[in-house]
């Protein structure tokens, strides 16, 4: 699809149907990145001081925690927070409604990816929803990269019928076109380099792991991919290795950017 079209046509007007202000946001944030050192900073600080009040007010559990570090609850600051005691995942999973909050609104059901060996389900408002959209879209600037852009997604793909059918569409609105985890033969790696020529994809992201074995594929038979001019290639989920990197950058002729980071968060 079109880069514009997708962008203006079919993104935004579904972030829209949404309840998701996510391009709103999105300019917030990239104004927010030319502030002055000392601007940044007493952001960042009226953020956490934000969090720290809101999380003190509507969580039960964080409520008592901050009552057991001695701290005021009328009087909260930012530099408060490192007196509350660091929780592990399973916290959340432990106390159950005592951590949740109750905001108002339609809430998302999201799982992080489970590394710390325990799964949490996280509940998102739509807003939170589109503010992780607008951080992501901001950083991707940055790698040359606009909301619209035509992605190749090196993913897990759903079994199920249900899940599948909602994957397509998320596909569709984001314009990406998707190369599953789960075929990944030498016959699946050539149909997927000739895929790639027909959609000549922007930019590419997925996990390491693929991003490797088929940037060895591709070098190994003399697959020409630097004919895609992919901008960038983004990789996740999977800690990015510099040997890893070269094999990528190298198989893609693109800079490859890491965003390895928290699945709960949206970074």
């Amino acid at each position: 699809m079109n880069p514009w079209i997708a962008r203006n046509l079919v993104y935004r007007p579904a972030t829209f149907l949404r309840g998701e202000p996510v391009f709103q946001i999105l300019d917030r944030y990239e104004r927010s990145q030319w502030l002055s050192a000392d601007e940044i900073q007493s952001a960042q600080e009226a953020g956490v001081r934000d969090i720290l009040r809101y999380a003190t007010s509507h969580s039960a559990f964080y409520r008592e925690r901050a009552r057991q570090s001695g701290l005021e609850l009328d009087r909260l600051e930012a530099a408060d927070i490192l007196r509350i005691p660091i929780d592990e995942g399973a916290a959340g999973v432990r106390c159950g409604r005592d951590i949740r909050s109750s905001p108002a609104g339609h809430l998302q059901l999201e799982d992080d990816g489970g590394s710390t060996g325990v799964p949490v389900r996280i509940r998102k408002t739509r807003y939170a929803t589109a503010a992780e959209q607008a951080a992501s879209w901001r950083s991707y600037a940055w790698y040359g990269i606009r909301p619209g852009d035509r992605q190749a997604r090196f993913w897990g793909t759903p079994l199920t019928g249900k899940t599948r059918a909602r994957a397509r569409a998320i596909d569709w609105v984001l314009n990406r076109d998707r190369f599953s985890a789960f075929a990944f033969s030498g016959d699946d790696l050539r149909r997927y380099y000739q895929r790639l020529l027909v959609s000549k994809p922007d930019w590419v992201y997925g996990y390491v792991s693929m991003l490797v074995e088929f940037s060895r594929f591709a070098l190994s038979e003399r697959l020409d991919l630097p004919r895609l001019g992919i901008r960038s290639v983004v990789t996740t989920s999977e800690a990015l290795t510099e040997p890893d990197r070269k094999i990528i950058e190298e198989g893609f002729a693109a800079p490859v950017f890491n965003e390895y980071g928290c699945g709960e968060v949206g970074g």
